[in-house]
């Protein structure tokens, strides 16, 4: 039997359903919609979470099936008791039937990945003490990954929480703050240039519950669409889990030739300043005892900057090198001397630091990885020149900078040396 819809269905949802009909977008629950205690009375709740209780006792699964029909239960019932306060009340088995209901149905709405995080925190809230650096859905355990019953939306949401790295839940800049930290960053289990790629056809599943070839093709589909659109709507202004460089790290990622590439690095590329000038403080040898904590905080924010250019010219060149056409002649060369001066620059910055300000190595800091042999021997001249030309600029203070702490192209660094020698510079021990 049908049941009857309460009439305490409150207008404002109404409303908001209304709305979206007339939009023709179906109605999703999402962080910002608004609370309404009294959207169902308690005799419906009552019957839903009963119902919802009996399908998670039956379950002889880990994946519950759910029912073919409900007899308390419809897509606007749902809809509604998500809106209510009540719902995070909900013992945990049934709460997570009707998550699980509510994932099908595609009730879930987010845009960027803070929102997916702040419906999450909405609808399963953490323990008190629950450690606040833990993926939105990895702080409680709830008993549900995405089955094939899921909407695509739904399916998305969950591969964002399981292979977006752990920092980007707790920190503003991910992928600049890991490079002062020696733990790993990685998305779920997986490291290198494709990680993010190759985690999401498997890290949200389980084995018997991952998508088919076509349902991979669909994810991949929505989450690229996802990513792009944040992209260009918000460019570099948001931090954390939307930051520009990690949701750009993650397209490139995903889609290597997506056609959009182009238009996004050159929609993103003011935000990064790549020619202006980081004026770095002159601040003498570190001495014996390194650096104090007033120069570390000077330096820091130079470092970060530099690191946050080479970061996306980097992704740029594997842009260009993948749609030359879409770009100018000479966007190329011109991207590889941004990344060479940059290279210097953070050569420079981590002499002065000293052994206090050591980094770690990323495989996404690589701003040369995406260039084939034959592209480094046409490039070879011009970085040949433009290494001589800078060791001319710098003087002999150069013989002393060792070949592994500057990360740039073979052919620059050769320039380098032939400059040096070029200037006829005395032995170290004798220069005081």
């Amino acid at each position: 039997m049908t049941p009857i819809r309460t009439t305490a269905l409150c207008a404002g949802l109404f409303t908001l359903l209304a709305g979206a009909a007339l939009a023709a977008t179906p109605a999703r629950f999402n962080a910002d919609s608004p609370s309404m205690p009294d959207a169902l009375t308690p005799a419906d709740v009552a019957a839903i979470v009963a119902e919802a209780d009996a399908v998670d006792s039956n379950a002889r699964t880990f994946v519950k099936p759910l029912p073919p029909t409900w007899r308390t239960l419809d897509r606007e019932r749902l809809l509604a008791l998500l809106h209510m306060p009540a719902f995070v009340e909900i013992d945990t088995g049934p709460r997570g039937v009707l998550l699980d209901q509510a994932a099908t149905w595609d009730l879930l709405g987010w845009q960027r990945p803070s929102d997916a995080a702040r419906l999450w925190e909405r609808v399963w809230p953490r323990r008190a003490g629950a450690d606040p650096a833990n993926p939105p859905n990895g702080s409680d355990g709830i008993g549900y990954t995405p089955d094939p019953t899921w909407s695509i939306q739904a399916k998305a949401m969950s591969t964002v929480f399981a292979c977006f790295p752990r920092s980007a839940w707790s920190t503003r800049d991910p992928m600049v703050e890991a490079l002062r930290e020696p733990v790993a960053f990685q998305f779920q289990n997986y490291m290198g240039w494709d990680a993010f790629a190759r985690c999401v056809p498997e890290g949200a599943f389980f084995e018997d519950t991952r998508p088919d070839a076509k349902g991979v093709a669909d994810l991949r589909a929505f989450l690229a669409d996802r990513l792009s659109g944040q992209l260009y709507a918000d460019g570099c202004t948001r931090t954390g889990p939307d930051d520009c460089l990690l949701l750009l790290h993650a397209l490139v990622t995903l889609a290597p030739h997506d056609a959009r590439l182009p238009a996004l690095a050159k929609r993103l590329e003011p935000a990064f300043a790549l020619d202006a000038t980081i004026d770095i403080p002159e601040l003498g040898s570190p001495g014996f005892e390194g650096r104090t904590d007033t120069e570390l905080a000077r330096l820091q924010p130079l470092r970060d900057i530099a690191a946050r250019r080479s970061i996306f010219v980097g992704h740029k060149i594997r842009v260009i090198v993948d749609r030359p056409n879409a770009w100018p002649a000479d966007a190329l060369d011109r991207a590889v001397a941004q990344a060479t001066d940059l290279a210097i620059v953070r050569s420079r910055l981590y002499r002065l630091a000293g052994w206090r300000g050591h980094g770690f190595d990323r495989y996404y800091d690589a701003p040369w990885s995406a260039l084939d042999a034959a592209t480094r021997r046409r490039l070879a001249a011009d970085q040949h020149a433009r290494g001589v030309a800078y060791a001319r600029t710098a003087g002999c203070a150069l013989q002393d900078m060792p070949d592994d702490d500057i990360d740039v192209l073979p052919a620059f660094l050769q320039g380098l040396r032939d400059g040096i020698d070029a200037l006829h510079c005395a032995p170290i021990s004798d220069i005081g």
